[in-house]
């Protein structure tokens, strides 16, 4: 169990989705849903992430500064479903 201090929840629908990811397609074995998870700052993102990839979940997109003024990064439950974590940048 992995604790955070607040969390969002969103509904992108795939045309959203590819306005940042243009690749994006829907899944068609994997996971139907991604969980977003709000973090307090940019480096509890990269915390956190680190601690997910510790015990097990796979690194999908590691930490980065997103273009939309968050740090963001995925992974992946064992079970395939997308975890996403993101803060806001402190220059947005």
């Amino acid at each position: 169990m992995v604790s955070t201090p607040s969390s969002a929840r969103a509904v992108p629908s795939a045309h959203v989705i590819r306005s940042f990811h243009p690749d994006y397609a829907l899944p068609t074995g994997g996971h139907r849903i991604a969980l977003a998870f709000r973090q307090e700052s940019p480096e509890a993102v990269d915390d956190l992430y680190s601690r997910l990839t510790a015990v097990g979940y796979e690194g999908v997109v590691e930490p980065w500064d997103a273009f939309w003024g968050q740090r963001y990064a995925t992974a992946l439950t064992p079970d395939g479903n997308a975890v996403d974590l993101f803060a806001v940048l402190p220059s947005h």
